[in-house]
């Protein structure tokens, strides 16, 4: 046998915390519309889920910003350190390059100057 909504109003927690909640007295009234899905206590039950579901979205929402923005730093920091990286090796190429061009110019003018010495050796044994 189905509860009388007398027997509801009295018994049923969550309704009777709805009722708390919105104002009203749980009433065998209440506890018909109640059930019918319909009355103050059942919309003020409505709307408290939704405010928790709106919160939950909300925090939801804020951790997702939070977590996208922390990535996009470190993300940041991470190129930024390949970029310093990539700028190291660089000027070190640069330095090696030019270091290379000094190696080459002084060989050749060691060079240039062992060939006229033996061109000059020989034109004075000539």
């Amino acid at each position: 046998m189905d509860q009388t909504n007398a027997l509801f109003a009295q018994e049923n927690k969550e309704f009777r915390a709805a009722c708390e909640e919105a104002g009203v007295a749980p009433s065998k009234r209440q506890a018909s519309r109640w059930r019918m899905g319909e009355g103050v206590a059942f919309f003020a039950k409505k709307a408290a889920e939704l405010h928790n579901n709106f919160d939950n979205i909300s925090a939801t929402h804020s951790n997702i910003v939070s977590s996208a923005k922390q990535t996009l730093k470190d993300e940041i920091k991470n190129r930024k350190g390949q970029h310093d990286k990539v700028r190291g090796l660089i000027t070190r190429f640069r330095q090696i390059t030019k270091d290379a061009k000094e190696a080459i110019s002084f060989a050749e003018a060691n060079y240039m100057t062992e060939k006229q010495r033996v061109m000059d050796h020989k034109a004075g044994k000539a």
